[in-house]
């Protein structure tokens, strides 16, 4: 299949603690069902982070960027973890709070901009970052 993408959008709820990138484990099973629904699907696997607009800086994450792109790099793990998909075919992406899907105006919109998104990628090149562009606006 040429120029397709395959989205998948998981939100913070139950994934990971406030202001930290461990999986929690009750997200391990979903893990799994993401990893054995994916592992033959052939392409780039992208997995980018994304946080709302709240100021994080602590020892371990400076900021947004950060804990973005450790969520992002906890969840590419977690999808690696057995050998089964090959690392290679990962991009590890942190946006922090730069592409919010809606406003950070109340509480429920900030949580619906804390997501992590993997993308997996069966085309070319333009396809593949204008199908970035379009996981801002969902």
């Amino acid at each position: 299949v040429k120029d397709k993408n395959i989205i998948i959008r998981i939100q913070e709820k139950n994934t990971f603690g406030s202001g930290n990138a461990l999986l929690n484990k009750e997200f391990q099973p979903v893990l799994k069902k993401i990893h054995n629904a994916i592992k033959d699907i052939d392409g780039t696997i992208k997995v980018g982070g994304h946080t709302d607009d709240n100021p994080i800086s602590t020892v371990e994450f400076r900021s947004n960027w950060a804990l973005s792109t450790a969520r992002a790099v906890s969840v590419a793990h977690g999808l690696m973890k057995n050998g089964l998909i090959e690392e290679n075919r990962f991009e590890i992406v942190g946006y922090g709070d730069t592409r919010p899907r809606v406003p950070n105006t109340t509480e429920e919109n900030r949580s619906k901009n804390r997501r992590v998104v993997i993308i997996i990628h069966q085309g070319g090149k333009k396809v593949f970052e204008d199908a970035i562009d379009e996981t801002s606006n969902e």
